[in-house]
């Protein structure tokens, strides 16, 4: 069954939107860094290929001599791998715009063949017939029904919002895929991530199950053995709670949600952290073979959890939560609860850092560790699992100082008690949560939405409020009041230089990287309703702020800092306090007095042209 129905684990998947820029740094064969970010075991001999990110490449590794045997050029950053039936065939997905999936021929150990689809494809499932390959389409929000034959994209099938990670059920019907943000509002009682479901047989959704309130970043996606439940890695935030503190998960818990299949019903979330010590960013996730264990990839504390999977269930059982019933006195309660997996869990340190990707064969666990350049080996069946040791898979350079950054970026053992890193918050490498936080900066009981941090550095004030007076101000503020440690200026600076150099992605509204005829006339429109006067320049900001009547209870006639429009296709929800789901909303819905642009009188065709135009930056 493993070689059939292959569990895509996402480690860091979100890492492949940003490799327009990370690919000018690699090489062909190699590159600065060693980035491993995802495993796929060979099903018929001792091998592991290994995606390297930063590399451009895939790694063919040797369980036996523990060495990398060889080296496969890629066109783009890889971001998923799955292998076909025969163990011939590496279907491998890479790049963003357009985004490509290369397949590789294991015997030849080259590309033979590329299917140019979707904008950055992640998350590659074989079909049970090896017909087809399923690929969530990252920034079009849907999953793509590849013909491996001729190359052909024979369906889309839209789910949420930005599908990360995907698994297919041990009959071939159905496809399970995790949606990395909630769509929506970010100012309601509710906002969550939701599992789409797909019908393969019929080439729709059959349903999406809602995960509890404050449910994002998913990252990992997989199935039990023996089919019956499926498991998702995400964070569980707290952003109705002042940021006052993060002791006992006041601000986020990180967890796993389990959804059983034969009703595709959601069972119950489990807290992944102690009481005293958070287990911040959980991303790839896989059961051993056996059953006895689910693994999880704890990437922000440099650890893996091994959760005993049958003792799990049982607990679960004895709550009157199992496939067919449970309480949903109980479920909250469990979903709040840092003690429930006491005794049955394992956290295990890990020598190299950043772990991802998981991958289990011959009884061992094996660890992508993105920022060292590096797997680690755990033997399941050992006794003693403590500080598993790391394999180099080559020699990688000592970080600079925007890799260090980087690694500051996502490295919450810096932050008070493990509880979360700057990426819990600004997942996908400084993006949105697409959450409202209350942070204090600018008084109380006025949540804002998270923004962008790119060109944050460029585009001073900081803040939506513009409270801070640059980035550098921001940045250091919250290492104080966000993550409530007093760290050095060294490290301050790495952050700045890894922030400064982020890099935008190519907008999935462009057609060839043009405006769209659309965009084009929306482009005129811009001027025309006044949008130009503050968004204007490179930036598309005057780095003033204006009222623009957004403000709302004690931020009436509150003037905002002017943000930057650049990748504001992927930032939403929409003004100070994410009231606005669209852009659309920004246009219409949420400027009935033509204080932000002069608008209202556009009709129908206009607003839709010019909400494409903001769309395409």
């Amino acid at each position: 069954m493993f070689r059939k129905y292959i569990s895509y684990i996402t480690a860091s998947i979100l890492l492949v939107i940003f490799s327009s820029f990370m690919e000018e740094r690699g090489q062909e064969g190699g590159s600065v860094y060693i980035s491993p970010l995802t495993i796929v075991p060979c099903t018929d001999r001792d091998i592991l290929y290994i995606a390297d990110f930063t590399g451009n490449r895939v790694i063919r590794y040797n369980t036996v001599s523990r060495k990398p045997e060889s080296n496969i050029p890629l066109k783009g950053a890889p971001s998923g791998m799955c292998l076909s039936g025969d163990a011939r065939f590496l279907y491998v997905t890479c790049g963003v715009s357009p985004g490509m999936i290369s397949i590789v021929n294991l015997d030849e150990l080259m590309v033979e063949r590329i299917i140019y689809a979707g904008h950055s494809p992640v998350a590659p499932v074989l079909g049970p017939d090896g017909k087809f390959l399923y690929v969530a389409d990252l920034f079009n929000h849907c999953v793509l029904k590849l013909d491996l034959g001729n190359g052909e994209v024979k369906s889309r099938i839209p789910v949420i919002r930005e599908p990360v990670s995907a698994v297919m059920d041990q009959t071939g019907s159905w496809l399970f895929v995790a949606n990395h943000l909630p769509d929506g509002p970010a100012n309601g009682d509710f906002i969550s991530c939701e599992m789409s479901v797909i019908n393969l047989d019929k080439e729709c959704i059959e349903t999406h199950v809602i995960l509890p309130n404050g449910s994002n970043s998913l990252k990992g996606i997989t199935l039990s053995p023996d089919g019956k439940f499926i498991y998702i890695s995400h964070l569980l935030a707290k952003n109705q709670l002042p940021t006052t503190h993060l002791e006992r998960g006041w601000m986020n818990t990180n967890v796993v949600s389990i959804i059983e299949t034969l009703n595709f019903r959601y069972m119950s979330t489990v807290v992944l952290d102690d009481i005293d010590r958070g287990a911040a960013n959980p991303w790839g996730l896989i059961c051993s073979p056996d059953g006895k264990y689910l693994c999880v990839a704890i990437s922000g504390t440099n650890e893996v959890i091994l959760i005993d999977r049958n003792e799990l269930h049982r607990k679960l059982k004895g709550l009157g939560i199992n496939g067919s019933a449970g309480s949903l006195v109980e479920m909250n309660a469990v979903a709040s609860d840092l003690t429930f997996l006491n005794g049955l869990k394992m956290r295990i340190r890990l020598e190299g850092k950043g772990p991802r990707g998981l991958a289990v064969k011959n009884s061992v666990l094996y660890v992508a560790e993105y920022y060292s350049g590096t797997i680690a080996e755990i033997d399941l069946s050992a006794e003693n699992q403590a500080f598993p040791p790391s394999v180099s898979l080559g020699v990688t350079a000592e970080p600079d100082l925007e890799r260090l950054g980087e690694i500051y970026f996502h490295d919450a053992t810096r932050s008070f008690q493990m509880w979360l890193s700057c990426a819990s918050c600004h997942p996908g490498d400084g993006r949105v949560d697409a959450l409202n936080w209350d942070l204090l900066n600018d008084g109380f009981g006025n949540p804002k939405s998270t923004k962008n941090l790119l060109l944050a550095h460029q585009t001073p004030p900081a803040m939506i409020s513009g409270i801070r007076p640059d980035a550098e101000t921001g940045v250091r503020a919250g290492l104080m009041f966000i993550e409530f440690v007093n760290r050095p200026e060294k490290d301050a600076e790495a952050l700045d230089k890894y922030l400064g150099g982020l890099q935008p992605v190519p907008s999935p509204f462009l057609k060839s990287g043009e405006l769209s005829e659309g965009a084009k006339k929306g482009q005129k429109l811009f001027r025309k309703a006044g949008c130009a006067i503050c968004h204007r320049g490179d930036y598309y900001t005057n780095l003033r702020a204006y009222d623009v009547g957004t403000g709302f209870g004690k931020e009436v006639n509150m003037k905002f800092d002017t943000p930057t429009l650049v990748e504001v296709w992927r930032s939403a929800p929409y003004l100070n306090d994410g009231r606005a789901a669209t852009m659309k909303e920004v246009i219409t819905t949420f400027n009935q007095e033509n204080r932000h642009g002069k608008t209202k009188k556009l009709s129908e065709p206009e607003i839709e042209d010019l909400a494409e135009y903001v769309l395409s930056l």
